[in-house]
């Protein structure tokens, strides 16, 4: 029997009910500029209300089309695999559920280094929220969308890259338009916001230079606190092998900001399209 993963969090991190999340998809969507296409873009994943705005910028300026692979951040599910992807059935949101794409689902499977079945991953640590809090946007934005989600753990370099590498071997495969969402917020700081900003800045210029490997040592070198060390280079190295040569950055902000509080705990977000 194929399974359903459960909206975990809505109600928490984002709204719980239709009604209340369509109002919402429609005041984050941005409707500024005509949507285009894309290999890849970069989505944060805090609550809704920090980084629902830079989501609905990058994901409104995108096309979504019929299939979007979601790399998410495996934040409290230690001892599993590099990659572990939900392996059937469908993923729950208040705007209805999203199917896998069986089809890319399986090939992922066969052709990427370090990825197993692991619907473990995806239900750990308080209960797995970095794709979670995306999929409202993909079903909004294009009801008829299917998903391929990957929790991802690697540590190395060389493996994200192989990974990458092998998914898009597995989007040729199964043909059709595809966009890769990688999941990730970038730094993390308490009372350093100017660190914040300059260590967002070093990170997000590596990405718009399609420099995966000097975001990786960048990351490590200046101590860059963001969840996205194995989501980024995995998925721009997936993004360049389909033919990506540039990439563009929607929207930048952190929390201090969303809030306006400059003292305290904040996190930097940002929507970059890769295409």
């Amino acid at each position: 029997m194929a399974r359903i993963r459960k909206a975990h969090n809505a109600g928490s991190w984002y709204s719980g009910t239709e009604a209340a999340l369509r109002k919402d998809m429609e005041e984050f969507i941005a409707r500024d500029r005509k949507p285009e296409p894309a290999l890849a873009v970069t989505c944060p994943h805090a609550g809704h209300q920090y980084s629902g705005p830079v989501a609905g910028a990058v994901l409104g300026a995108t096309v979504i089309p019929a299939r979007v692979v979601i790399l998410a951040v495996n934040h409290g599910h230690p001892g599993g695999p590099s990659y572990g992807v939900w392996p059937d059935g469908a993923w729950e949101t208040p705007l209805g559920e999203i199917p896998v794409d069986e089809a890319l689902t399986a090939a992922v499977l066969e052709k990427c280094p370090g990825a197993e079945a692991h619907a473990e991953m995806h239900e750990g640590g308080r209960s797995e929220h970095s794709a979670e809090i995306l999929t409202p946007f993909f079903k909004y934005l294009n009801p008829e969308v299917k998903g391929v989600f990957i929790g991802c753990s690697a540590g190395r370099l060389e493996d994200m890259q192989a990974f990458g590498k092998g998914l898009a071997d597995a989007i040729e495969s199964v043909g059709g338009d595809t966009l890769i969402a990688i999941s990730m917020d970038f730094s993390h700081e308490d009372n350093k916001l100017e660190r914040l900003k300059k260590n967002d800045k070093r990170a997000i210029d590596r990405i718009l230079a399609l420099d995966e490997a000097g975001f990786y040592e960048d990351v490590g070198k200046y101590e860059i606190t963001t969840c996205g060390r194995c989501t980024l280079p995995s998925g721009l190295s997936a993004a360049k092998a389909l033919g990506a040569k540039n990439a563009e950055l929607v929207r930048y902000t952190n929390s201090a900001e969303v809030t306006g509080k400059t003292g305290g705990y904040a996190v930097g977000y940002a929507g970059i399209r890769i295409f």
